[in-house]
């Protein structure tokens, strides 16, 4: 969330596409998230690009490039669609990510870094989808057992359904799942 930084961060070098693409990434979620849509669109322009240029044999550890830039341009896509509220527009983009991530081949760390899915919980609880995001949450928790911001979410959607005691249940796996965090979940 340190937005400042990350457009403050310098540009890789431009024979290093791959990095380059998810500087370019970073900065247009900064700018989405600052309410730059305008300069998150070139930013996202700029993304789209790389991915078209790299070579299809370009791996990343155990994935193509392209693989994963195109699934940071869903993502990214999606965070512009949010903030200006095209909900709808949003989810879209987070279904084609979640299928996108679930496509790239097992790596350790992940070839991704942030779970779709959490994003797309997030995406419903914000559309009043509390069912929608309950199923896509209890999903991300059978890949990522015990992801501190899938359990929250989880715990949002139980308590915008009025599931009070599955939400109790939750916040007690959150709490334990959270209890060395330097900051809070929410």
């Amino acid at each position: 969330g340190d937005w400042n930084a990350v457009l403050n961060a310098p540009a890789p070098a431009a024979d290093l596409p791959y990095v380059r693409a998810l500087w370019h990434y970073a900065r247009g979620l900064a700018q989405a998230e600052r309410n730059g849509l305008a300069a998150a669109r070139v930013e996202l322009d700029s993304v789209r690009s790389i991915a078209a240029r790299v070579p299809d044999d370009m791996i990343i550890i155990l994935n193509p490039a392209r693989s994963v830039m195109n699934l940071a341009t869903e993502v990214l896509s999606a965070a512009i669609a949010s903030k200006e509220m095209r909900h709808d527009a949003a989810i879209k983009h987070l279904h084609e990510a979640v299928r996108m991530e679930d496509a790239l081949t097992y790596d350790e760390p992940p070839p991704w870094y942030h779970s779709p899915r959490n994003l797309l919980g997030t995406t419903l609880l914000l559309s009043n989808r509390a069912a929608e995001a309950e199923v896509v949450f209890k999903a991300d928790l059978r890949k990522y057992r015990d992801n501190g911001w899938s359990l929250n979410g989880l715990e949002r959607a139980l308590r915008a359904q009025g599931k009070g005691k599955e939400a109790a249940d939750v916040a007690a796996r959150l709490k334990q799942a959270w209890r060395f965090a330097d900051s809070p979940a929410n």
